[in-house]
């Protein structure tokens, strides 16, 4: 049997998998778990545990949730109306940003990071909908696709430089 077939049925289980050093860890209710399934995953452990290191940027066809048809918008609800109606004064656009920054120590794998994100944006409309006016003024929320979102991570390698913290404070302020 392929590992892509036994992963498949370790999805329609409701059982998480990963690899955790060199074995696998099983999340979910593993009273859902067959025997038989048990015993090919055991059958198979150096396999799945190769395949999913290997491809650990292709399994969106266990974890994604279909995407929603597009539309021209959908309106607002009185909630939004209001953030919509505060972000027209002049420094309303900010009330509701939290920029961060954030230390990694030891080893990082930044296009780990870009694909996490990316995932995360692919998977959540409501983090690429944005409030747009149309052409009769009414104001309408509009999901983007990833392309035209245009997110990204901006990384700066600080380990070298002596006033960390000066840096940091100097990026928070500006607009870089």
């Amino acid at each position: 049997m392929k590992i892509e077939d036994i992963l498949k049925k370790i999805r329609k289980s409701n059982i998480d998998i990963s690899v955790n050093g060199d074995n696998l860890q099983l999340n979910g209710n593993n009273s859902d778990l067959s025997p038989l399934l048990l015993a090919e995953i055991k059958a198979n452990k150096e396999g799945i545990i190769e395949y999913l290191r290997s491809n650990i940027y292709n399994l969106r066809d266990f974890e994604s949730i279909p995407l929603a048809a597009a539309a021209t918008g959908y309106p607002l609800s009185s909630s939004q109306r209001r953030l919509w109606i505060l972000s027209q004064f002049e420094e309303g656009n900010i009330a509701y940003n939290m920029p961060g920054i954030y230390l990694f120590e030891g080893s990082f794998d930044r296009s780990a990071l870009d694909y996490a994100f990316k995932s995360l944006l692919d998977r959540h409309e409501i983090l690429r909908t944005v409030f747009r006016q149309d052409d009769s003024g009414e104001v309408r929320q509009v999901v983007l696709s990833s392309e035209e979102l245009g997110f990204q991570i901006r990384y700066l390698d600080l380990q070298d430089e002596r006033e960390q913290e000066d840096v940091v404070w100097g990026i928070v302020h500006s607009d870089w």
